[in-house]
C-alpha cells in the first residue's frame, strides 16, 4: 500500500508539473547526462534514433508529436545530452535545427550549423518563441526571407517586436 501511494504521489507530481515521466525523456529534459548514458549503456542495442512519444503529462506541445531523443534535447537547451547524442547519429535528423531554433542555445545551433542542418523555414519557430537574436541571425546570416505569413504568425503569437523588425 505505501508503494501505490508513492506512485500516486509521484504521478500527481510529473501531472502538476507537465512532465513526461519517462526516464529518458525526463533525463533529456533536466540535462542529465549521468541517467542518459547509464540507460543507453545497460540497454544491449541501444536504439539512438528511437522517438519520445506522445504522453499526457507533457506540458509542451512542441516535443509532444513524437520527436527523436536529440530533438527533445535541443528543445530543451540540454547541451551536454546534446553534445553525447550528437556524436551516435549518423545522419542527424531533418527537423533538428527547428528544435534548436526553439530551445534557443547558441551553442547546439552552432554545432547544428557545422553539421549543415537545414535552417530553411525556422522564421515560425523562432517568432514563437520570441528570440530577437536569433531571427536576426536567420535573416541576416542564414538570409531568411520574410513572407506575409511570418506578419501574420507574428500577430498571431503576440511577437511584436518581431513584427516591428519585419516593417
Amino acid at each position: 500500500n505505501a508503494q501505490i501511494q508513492f506512485d500516486q504521489s509521484l504521478l500527481k507530481k510529473y501531472a502538476t508539473d507537465g512532465v513526461n515521466p519517462n526516464a529518458i525523456a525526463y533525463s533529456l529534459r533536466i540535462d542529465d547526462i549521468e541517467t542518459l548514458s547509464q540507460i543507453s549503456e545497460s540497454v544491449p542495442n541501444f536504439d539512438f534514433m528511437q522517438k519520445i512519444e506522445r504522453h499526457p503529462f507533457e506540458s509542451c506541445e512542441y516535443v509532444n508529436k513524437g520527436c527523436y531523443l536529440i530533438e527533445y534535447a535541443a528543445f530543451f537547451a540540454s547541451i551536454n545530452c546534446f553534445k553525447y547524442l550528437v556524436d551516435k547519429y549518423t545522419i542527424l535528423p531533418f527537423n533538428l535545427a527547428k528544435f534548436a531554433i526553439a530551445g534557443g542555445n547558441e551553442e547546439i545551433i552552432k554545432i547544428c550549423e557545422d553539421h549543415q542542418c537545414n535552417f530553411e523555414n525556422t522564421l515560425t519557430t523562432v517568432i514563437l518563441y520570441h528570440n530577437q537574436n536569433l531571427l536576426e541571425w536567420l535573416i541576416n546570416d542564414k538570409n531568411q526571407k520574410v513572407t506575409l505569413s511570418n506578419l501574420n504568425e507574428c500577430i498571431e503569437f503576440g511577437n511584436f517586436k518581431a513584427l516591428q523588425y519585419f516593417i
